[in-house]
């Protein structure tokens, strides 16, 4: 009999290509690991206001090196991440608040699709250079490509364009959870 598997915990967002690249990495090799992978959507621009963090693209070098790292990543891991063509507009005006509530509907009306899901949102905006943002283009986009069917969509939609509050509630639950266990930065 073989060992239980460890459980790890993956708090990310769409709007990093860090937790991407470990999303991957974590996907790929969780078998061989023997990890019983848990993804957990959160948002990072909460999470960063919450701990008082500045994001990378913000520091001058940090951007700089984050151009450099993010191309040697792509190559190492196989993971076609690119910076957006329009990159401080879609990090710091646009954000991922509305891609994150649709991942965290996701994750509440069929977890089995999160992982599917979620790869399709990080190829839009990291390697397609698409929007993550308007509700419809993603929900076009994913029916588009086999991700939901009518049937999913019509559940995520319901949430994701609804506002729900339980949803907000969830959300704000995930990234105080996130906190306390050390993730300040998600990345």
């Amino acid at each position: 009999m073989g060992r239980l598997a460890r459980v790890v915990e993956l708090y990310y967002d769409v709007l990093s290509p860090y937790s991407w690249l470990s999303f991957e990495v974590l996907c790929r090799y969780q078998h061989v690991w023997n990890v019983d992978l848990q993804l957990r959507p959160s948002y990072i621009a909460g999470i960063m206001k919450d701990s008082g963090n500045r994001p990378p693209a913000q520091l001058p070098r940090k951007a700089l090196y984050m151009v450099n790292d993010l191309r040697r990543l792509r190559q190492h891991f196989q993971v076609p991440v690119q910076v957006p063509e329009d990159f401080f507009s879609v990090v710091f005006e646009k954000g991922s608040l509305s891609a994150m509530r649709f991942l965290t509907a996701v994750c509440l009306e069929c977890p089995e699709m999160l992982e599917k899901v979620s790869r399709e949102l990080w190829m839009r905006i990291w390697s397609l250079n698409e929007d993550i943002t308007e509700p419809q283009s993603i929900l076009t986009e994913l029916l588009n490509t086999g991700t939901l069917g009518p049937k999913d969509s019509f559940h995520s939609q319901h949430f994701f364009l609804g506002g729900m509050r339980s949803l907000l509630e969830l959300t704000h639950r995930e990234r105080a959870e996130c906190l306390c266990v050390g993730g300040f930065l998600v990345e």
